[in-house]
């Protein structure tokens, strides 16, 4: 067997061939950032030349041994691990906890800072608990089908907790391909293009949480916050309140990061389509790399709250600054039982069709059986809407998944999304974006009296 038979053997002699330029280490390509990276110190290197793109890597907090290594700030503080989820929080000595804010339970056990605590950056709190339980309450309120579950009691377990983030900061390259149409007045033509066009602009402080044990998405609906409050860290702001333990690094969260740069990297592309109609954005033959990147370790407010219901746990959270509230609220009966009968429907199709042609026919015979009468308009009349509903799901089928709802029923009970790209775009670093354009087809449309196209017909490429 041959040395390159075995993909191992390849693997070890690609890590030692290529070490990092700043610790040695072995470096690996990743595919997210489209680059090499260390994951000893987080840096990234262009796979070509080797040139630095940046780092993902922070200052680690390192175990404590013993008092005699500990920082004076770090000897006021404790940490409360719960014994039932595995948390940790960390708070000044003075702050009692009496429950896990993660899960509910009361097993905590408070002990010294077992590790380091050393955030670059804090956003303090601006809403003190009343504000938050009255936003919560007004939320909750707002929202129909929502189950009766959450009571004011749990309401007052709402906790003020300093989340771990990541603010990543990059230049944004993207390479993106896609087509749009134009049209001229004067020969009615429609000319389709392909477009290829490359974007760079600069994106600051993109916060990705750190915490496995809070939902991403929602973390991203309460966004975003306002830096001109950010300050550096110091051990006063977290009197009175607690901080979670991050217990990921940024450079394990590399595919979170690179699809959300992804993300805006399309959402800046849409200039490309602003001279045409119909532009799309062919994501196979498009690509968003970053460049020039860095990370900050930040902790920001917010007013936590878990809840256990019908054996599912539902996060909600209140932003400590801005008020914003979001949580994924858990659907009422009357909305579970609409959602039961439009999966039921879309399972079994065949079931809904024979209903809908049965009742065509009953109220049709009914209709004529009391022609002429008040009783035959009605049952016209349901004839006529059964005649509809059939038509409805024959056009709608298509669009259906099998057995999966797919209405908009209780969408508003879900995570709101993550802001725009404006939210974070850095107006102070001028963006670049060059096009090139290729003539794919023209054609003319031909449509009858109604305005309908019936057909198209294909025009020579050259107009002269």
């Amino acid at each position: 067997m041959g040395f390159w038979d075995r993909e191992d053997d390849i693997n070890n002699f690609a890590a030692s061939a290529t070490k990092c330029p700043n610790c040695a280490a072995n470096i690996f390509y990743e595919p997210q950032v489209n680059a090499l990276m260390c994951r000893s110190c987080g840096g990234l290197f262009n796979p070509n030349t080797m040139e630095s793109m940046g780092s993902l890597g922070v200052v680690r907090e390192h175990n404590y041994t013993g008092d005699g290594d500990m920082t004076e700030a770090d000897k006021l503080r404790q940490e409360c691990y719960c014994d039932s989820c595995g948390a940790v929080l960390v708070t000044d000595k003075n702050t009692a906890s009496t429950f896990c804010p993660f899960c509910g339970s009361p097993a905590l056990i408070t002990r010294k800072l077992t590790k380091e605590f050393k955030p670059d950056k804090i956003v303090p709190f601006k809403i003190d608990r009343q504000k938050a339980e009255d936003l919560f309450a007004k939320y909750i309120a707002s929202k129909r089908y929502v189950s009766k579950v959450i009571k004011k009691r749990h309401i007052k377990r709402m906790t003020a907790l300093y989340v771990p983030f990541w603010l990543v900061s990059c230049d944004l390259t993207s390479d993106v391909t896609g087509s749009g149409k134009t049209k001229y007045q004067e020969d009615e033509c429609i000319n389709v293009f392909e477009i290829r066009g490359k974007l760079k602009f600069r994106v600051n402080n993109i916060p990705f949480d750190a915490s496995k044990k809070i939902a991403n998405k929602l973390m991203e609906a309460i966004e975003p916050f306002d830096y001109s409050d950010m300050k550096d860290f110091a051990p006063e702001y977290l009197q009175g309140f607690y901080a979670d333990s991050y217990d990921q690094l940024p450079t394990e969260m590399l595919k979170r990061i690179s699809d959300r740069m992804r993300l805006y990297g399309n959402q800046e592309a849409g200039v490309l389509g602003k001279d045409y109609f119909d532009f799309s954005i062919s994501h196979n033959k498009s690509l968003t790399y970053m460049d020039n990147v860095s990370a900050l370790y930040c902790l920001m407010p917010v007013w936590f709250l878990s809840i256990e219901a019908g054996g599912s746990t539902y996060q909600f959270a209140v932003n400590g600054q801005t008020g914003e509230v979001c949580g994924q609220l858990p659907d009422s009966p009357q909305l579970l039982a609409r959602k039961g009968l439009k999966n039921f429907l879309g399972k079994y199709r065949i079931i809904g069709d024979i209903t809908a042609l049965l009742l065509i026919f009953i109220f049709a015979i009914l209709g004529f059986g009391f022609i002429g009468r008040f009783l035959g308009s009605v049952f016209g009349i349901l004839a006529i809407a059964s005649t509809f509903w059939f038509f409805i799901r024959m056009l709608q089928g298509r669009h259906r998944t099998e057995g999966t709802f797919t209405g908009d029923l209780g969408q508003e009970n879900d995570f709101d999304k993550m802001p725009p790209l404006s939210c974070y775009f850095d107006p102070s670093v001028k963006a670049d974006i060059t096009t090139d354009t290729i003539l794919l087809r023209r054609y003319t449309e031909i449509v009858d009296p109604n305005g309908i196209v019936i057909k198209t017909v294909d025009m020579p490429l050259d107009p002269h």
